[in-house]
């Protein structure tokens, strides 16, 4: 809904706090609110202002200019921002139906998972052609596991047996895919270390490169130590797909959470998964009835068609006897010879059986309709 206000008092919030929040009051986007404070001619501060007013500096707030004419007084805002949708019923339905989870993280793997005892065996006979020396380039040599990748599989390990045991497959499918297979739903995820990307100034060396000339910055990555849990996959609204672990909080003591909602995303995605099939048998039912009315259609027409032609056929043949008869009077004895093999008589006989053929008197219905039902407009 519409929201009234005069260009006086929108002068006055403008300057009272930052635009980027004020347009969430209005329900705009920033960029959005600065360009309806154009339109009417109401300045807003520049870059840097609330930053230099918080940080006690001086500065200036510009004046109120007056109206120019042809312009009102008053503002009518209108939202443009949608509201973000609140959780269907169901997706809350499904959280709830999931019971408290008490999975637990040993300090030592004792019984290792299929997939943690691939990887692990994968990388110590990496490491044992390493020492051997079968690889020439050091760099290019494996490194032992760190504390953190060791952190990573205990948890990874637990969550592969626990959500095995609940019918959700843990499935490795190569490259740093991982899945649970729940009645053939993939729900991807990942478990990464959260790395944090920062700004370094270039060199002088570096920037006189020539093709570093224009670049000042350079953007890198660094660890942070702390691990991140992601689910790849399509969530409905209303489940969450990430969880960031902090210092108050370390991910062992996210599973239970993370459990819950994969276990109430499964059947959801399952639900979704047939629900998709249905609409596309159905479109494509659709589209096969529509081919079906289209042949139909066009079998009626070709029908229709031969229907005429045969009517043709009856007119024609009528103006044809007219021809026969009179043909017939004037034939005399004396008419002798053969026309390309056939006598006159019989060529006489030949016409006659033509006419008969389409003669109104003659004609059976039940055959002119079987004549005309086995026509298709692929033949006709």
């Amino acid at each position: 809904m519409a929201e009234i206000i005069t260009r006086m008092e929108l002068y006055e919030k403008v300057w009272q706090e930052p635009i980027t929040k004020l347009a969430k009051g209005f329900g705009l986007s920033d960029r959005g609110l600065a360009k309806l404070c154009e339109r009417h001619q109401i300045p807003t501060p520049e870059r840097g202002y609330w930053a230099k007013l918080a940080a006690g500096k001086t500065v200036r707030q510009l004046p109120l200019p007056e109206l120019k004419p042809g312009f009102a007084d008053t503002i009518s805002i209108s939202p443009t921002v949608k509201e973000k949708s609140k959780p269907k019923d169901h997706v809350l339905a499904a959280l709830d139906n999931i019971p408290l989870v008490d999975i637990r993280v040993p300090k030592v793997i004792k019984t290792p998972h299929p997939i943690m005892r691939v990887w692990v065996d994968t990388h110590e006979h990496d490491l044992k052609r390493d020492r051997a020396g079968d690889r020439v380039v050091p760099l290019l040599w494996h490194k032992p596991f760190t504390q953190l990748e060791k952190r990573r599989h205990r948890i990874l390990n637990a969550l592969f047996s626990y959500m095995d045991r609940l019918g959700y497959k843990s499935r490795d499918g190569g490259r740093g895919e991982l899945y649970f297979d729940y009645q053939g739903i993939k729900i991807e995820f990942t478990l990464k270390e959260k790395s944090k990307q920062y700004r370094r100034p270039l060199t002088a060396e570096v920037q006189a490169k020539p093709w570093k000339v224009d670049s000042k910055w350079a953007q890198e990555k660094e660890s942070t130590g702390t691990l991140a849990f992601r689910i790849k996959s399509y969530m409905e609204k209303g489940l969450k797909s990430e969880w960031l672990e902090t210092e108050q909080q370390p991910m062992e003591e996210m599973l239970s959470d993370i459990v819950r909602t994969i276990l109430a995303a499964g059947p959801l995605l399952l639900q979704r998964e047939k629900d998709w099939q249905e609409k596309v048998r159905q479109e494509r039912e659709a589209t096969l009835e529509r081919q079906r009315e289209v042949e139909l259609r066009r079998d009626d027409q070709a029908q229709w068609d031969k229907f005429l032609a045969i009517a043709g056929c009856c007119a024609e043949a009528r103006e044809a006897k007219v021809l026969l008869e009179a043909l017939e009077n004037q034939l005399s004895g004396s008419v002798t010879g053969d026309v390309d093999g056939r006598s006159v008589s019989e060529w006489l006989n030949w016409a006659r059986a033509k006419i008969e053929r389409y003669d109104l008197n003659n004609m059976d219905p039940r055959k002119v309709f079987e004549e005309v039902s086995s026509v298709k407009s692929r033949t006709f």
